[in-house]
This record gives structure tokens, sequence and C-alpha cells, in this order.
């Protein structure tokens, strides 16, 4: 049920004995989440394969598995992004900040923020990335994987900003430490399989993509919120790319 209920919240892909999930089961499907990014990375890496031997442009082909990622996701951490940047970027307090983020309306941080990580990804995947041997398929394959064990542990380690008010506060309430260590067991050992020690690099890169982004929120917000874990996936998957474009 854990992993159900990981596709459910994560994706907008049509799963199997789906019901109405209860707080503790969304807490536990945490340490699922790397299995959801598994998947959607190998729509990704066939998708990138199949556009570049029809020849598309790298430019064409980048915001081609932006998109297409961002519909499987049906756009949820990428409003994370948004909500998280007005927020945290706002000169208010940290009790204002959080009013700011639950408003529905993207402000001018938002903005800046959604188009600064889209045109870092756009460019990252437009670079030689992860041109290993021609192991380009298996990074991007890995990347959203290891993002979505960053998530787990931003939503595991860190204080939630409001309590237990809110959905985010009720998943991390019910997610344990033992979620954790599944989530990393799932995400590392298919990518050192695959890529052995670059899958070190990725996993570095996407720790302190995400990280960075959810430590800078909970110093402004007080603590996290279900946006800024979605944020911390988002700029988890630019760490990661951007360490695979710089070994390349």
């Amino acid at each position: 049920m854990s992993l159900v209920v990981a596709f459910r919240l994560l994706t907008i892909l049509p799963v199997w004995g789906w019901r109405d999930a209860t707080s503790r089961e969304y807490g536990a499907a945490v340490g699922w989440y790397p299995v959801v990014g598994y998947v959607l990375g190998g729509v990704i890496a066939l998708l990138d394969l199949g556009a570049r031997r029809a020849l598309l442009p790298p430019e064409v082909t980048a915001w081609l598995l932006i998109a297409v990622l961002a519909v499987l996701t049906g756009f949820l951490h990428l409003d994370g992004v948004i909500d998280t940047w007005d927020a945290a970027f706002a000169h208010r307090s940290p009790a204002e900040r959080l009013v700011i983020a639950r408003d529905p309306r993207a402000g001018a941080f938002g903005v800046v923020g959604i188009v600064v990580l889209l045109g870092l990804k756009a460019a990252l995947l437009t670079s030689p990335l992860g041109e290993w041997g021609g192991q380009r398929a298996f990074v991007l394959w890995c990347v959203p994987a290891l993002a979505r064990a960053v998530m787990t542990a931003v939503i595991v380690l860190l204080p939630t900003a409001r309590g237990t008010e809110g959905f985010g506060a009720s998943v991390k309430q019910h997610a344990r430490p033992h979620d954790l260590v599944l989530a990393l067991t799932l995400a590392l050992v298919p990518a050192l399989v695959l890529l052995r020690g670059e899958a070190v690099v990725l996993a570095l890169g996407a720790v302190g993509g995400g990280g960075a982004m959810a430590l800078f929120a909970v110093r402004q917000l007080g603590g996290a919120t279900g946006d800024v874990y979605g944020a911390a996936c988002e700029w988890a998957e630019v760490g990661a790319l951007l360490a695979a474009a710089f070994y390349a």
C-alpha cells in the first residue's frame, strides 16, 4: 500500500488498488519515494534516447524532458518552488512568510525562482551530461530517484514550520528514521550498480542542491512545509545534474 500511496501522491500515473489513505499511510510512504523517481527517470531516459535518435536539437530535447517530467508529477514540486521562494525571500517575519506561502497566487520571487530553476535544468540537459562512457541514460534514470531520497531526508530530519498543522506536517509526523534508511537504500543501490563511483557524485550534488534549498527555507520560515519538500526535490535534481555536468 505504501508504494501505491507514494505514486498517487507524487505523480498523475494511474495506480491500482488505490483508496483514500490515512496520515499514517502517507507518512509510511516516504521511504518508497525513490521508486517513484526511478519510474519517472526511466520515462525521461527513454524519451531522451528517442529524441536523440530522431536527431532533435538538444535544446528542444531538454525542454521536452522538463515538460514531460512536470506533467507526470502534476506540477506538484514546481508549485512548491514558487510558494517557497515567494515566502522565503519576502522581507517579512517568519509568521508572515508562512501566510505568504499559502497564497495560491505567484509573486515576483516565485516567478524568478521557477525561471531560474527551469533555465538551469534546460542548460544542464543540453550540456555534455553524464557522457561517462555513454551513460547519459543512466544519469537521467537515477537523478529523480536520488532527488526524492533527499526529499525523504528533508521530511524525516527537519522540523516543521506549523507544528502539526498542514498536510506536510501530518506526513512528517508519521515518517520514521527507518523510512529514510529505506529511501537511501532504494535510491543508492541501483545508482551504484548502474554508475558505480559516479553515483556518489550525483548523490552529493543532490544533497547539496536540495539540502541548501531546504535549510535556507527552514531558516526563513522557522521550519519546513509541504512546499519546502517539493522545492528541495526540484533543487536536488538541479544539484545532481550540475554535478554530472561538471564531472562529464
